[in-house]
């Protein structure tokens, strides 16, 4: 039938409501679709909610496993100090009240129960509410740091560690270091136990340290004096052959002697007047003799502004400088070594020196330049057997430098030789010091060196002597006149020779016991007449100082 609109209103009535029949039967079709697709949409919504709470179930079981598998007593409050959770380890460490570690239960409830089992910190002697106030306020004031202390507890050492979240939550973890802390104790013990054996060794070095070298002192004066004999060519060969190996023992000897001594704090630097030229002449002069055997071009330079009277340790800085050289001479077989000293000016009555020492050695690889410095070391263990030597020269220089508050630089390139720079800061000697210092050496008899004023120095000569305790402050002319054919003079030296001789063989008796060579070795020379009074030691000392001028220009 149409649904075209009929002309009778009987048949639009009809019409009507046959529209509203189908309208209504698609309404219903609608509304049971949309119940069945919320029935569905709630049954997804329903699995969701229980996937979600069984993954919430499953990883709150797997935190609780990883928790309880804690080596440690672990335990976490919520922002209103309510317990969250806690691991069967933290109850079994705080046993006593493992009741108030349930989830739900406060913090301060715990406090509480740790203040009556006497488990808690409490120097200030607090009662237990005032106790547990104070922790409280404590881990309040703590929010977004942490604590950490080691504690005792029944017996046991933990680390009690307190960390409170931004959030608030509070966190507790006690991790057992009983074990940590018996281990620290034997280390400890067995590291004092080290220091004291050490100590003991460097002790026991620096206390028979003049028992080692009296006999060396002996053999080695006694040699010399041997020396200044008449001798068959062989047998001076052969005692100088005992000579050199004599001296190379001292300096082993006194290598380890200083190191031990160093150890002991026994080693003192002095701060006494010297010449700075007569010092480098002197290292200069058995650098350069060396240099002529091994067929090595030598230089020596000096800048012509540095001061020459300073203040510092004159044995030290010797034998700092003969260190650094005696390497450059070991490890050079060709080429060519030399010495250069420069200075710039500090503030006030002080220079700022640099003496170097360079080489066309074998050099040293960046990588073992700080090794060198070592005790017993060298840069390739080889050295040891190709060149020799103990590996304690580089480490004896170094710490001497130390005490001088100095220090020893290195540049070096292997294959094409090193560079070492000792800098060190000396005060320049006052005119009114260095006047009174010339004076003493022109009046008074040169003293000799001790055997530990420079472990290697076991040979001491007028020469030598001289050249230690600087210039003399002497008319040059009118002694030279003085000593041309003055029989007066002669005749003076014969009388003061033959009055003071008693006295000189008591100071070869008191040197030969005390083991004291370079003081024998002197009042021998004195007993020869080579030095018989006060006016013989001045004038001698000024001979050797012009001969000493003489070679220093040469070589310098």
């Amino acid at each position: 039938m149409s649904d075209l609109p009929p002309n009778d209103p009987a048949d639009e009535i009809a019409l009507l409501q046959r529209r509203l029949a189908r309208e209504r039967a698609a309404r219903k079709s609608a509304e049971d679709l949309l119940t069945e697709k919320s029935r569905e949409l709630y049954n997804t919504l329903e699995s969701l909610r229980d996937a979600h709470e069984q993954l919430k179930a499953q990883s709150q079981a797997r935190l609780n496993r990883a928790i309880e598998g804690l080596d440690a007593g672990f335990a976490m409050y919520d922002e209103t100090h309510r317990l969250v959770i806690c691991n069967q380890k933290l109850r079994d460490i705080y046993a006593p009240i493992a009741g108030q570690l349930q989830a739900g239960m406060g913090l301060a409830q715990a406090l509480g129960g740790l203040y009556r089992h006497g488990m808690m910190v409490n120097p200030e002697g607090l009662d237990e509410q005032a106790w547990v106030d104070e922790r409280m306020r404590q881990l309040r004031a703590l929010k977004g740091a942490s604590e950490s202390s080691d504690e005792q507890i029944n017996g046991r050492w933990y680390r009690v560690g307190n960390t409170v979240t931004a959030e608030g939550l509070t966190v507790l973890l006690r991790t057992d270091v009983t074990a940590l802390k018996q281990m620290m104790g034997e280390l400890t013990d067995a590291r004092d136990a080290a220091q004291a054996a050490n100590r003991i060794k460097s002790e026991f070095l620096a206390n028979m340290s003049h028992e080692w070298r009296t006999p060396m002192h002996a053999i080695l004066g006694m040699t010399e004096l041997a020396l200044e004999t008449d001798l068959a060519a062989e047998q001076r060969e052969y005692l100088l052959l005992v000579k050199s190996a004599a001296d190379d023992l001292m300096g082993k000897l006194g290598d380890v002697l200083d190191l031990s001594s160093l150890d002991a704090g026994r080693l003192a630097i002095e701060a006494k007047p010297l010449s700075l030229r007569a010092l480098i002449q002197e290292c200069a002069d058995e650098a350069s003799r060396q240099a002529e055997q091994k067929h090595l071009a030598w230089s020596c330079s000096i800048e012509p502004a540095i001061p020459d009277r300073l203040l510092g340790d004159h044995a030290r800085l010797r034998q700092v400088l003969g260190h650094l050289l005696s390497n450059a001479l070991k490890f050079t077989a060709r080429g060519a070594i030399g010495l250069r000293v420069s200075a710039t000016r500090a503030p006030g009555q002080a220079v700022d020196l640099s003496i170097a020492v360079h080489d066309t050695g074998i050099g040293i690889p960046a990588d073992k330049r700080q090794m060198i410095f070592e005790a017993f070391s060298q840069a390739d263990a080889s050295n040891s057997r190709g060149f020799g030597g103990t590996g304690l020269g580089l480490a004896v220089a170094a710490r001497l430098m130390h005490l001088m508050q100095g220090r020893i630089e290195v540049d070096s390139e292997p294959g094409r030789g090193s560079e070492f720079r000792l800098r060190v800061m000396l005060a320049c000697e006052t005119d009114a010091a260095s006047a009174a210092g010339l004076a003493a050496s022109a009046l008074v008899p040169t003293s000799p060196a001790t055997p530990d004023a420079h472990p290697t120095a076991a040979r001491t000569t007028d020469d030598a002597q001289a050249a230690q305790d600087g210039p003399v402050d002497v008319d040059i002319e009118q002694a030279l006149e003085r000593m041309d054919g003055d029989s007066g003079l002669l005749r003076d030296l014969f009388d003061m020779f033959l009055a003071d001789l008693p006295a000189q063989i008591a100071v070869m008796r008191g040197a030969l016991q005390a083991g004291n060579t370079p003081a024998l070795v002197a009042a021998a020379h004195n007993v020869t007449g080579s030095a018989g009074n006060l006016s013989a030691l001045a004038l001698q000392q000024l001979t050797q100082q012009v001969v000493q001028a003489g070679r220093a220009r040469d070589r310098c």
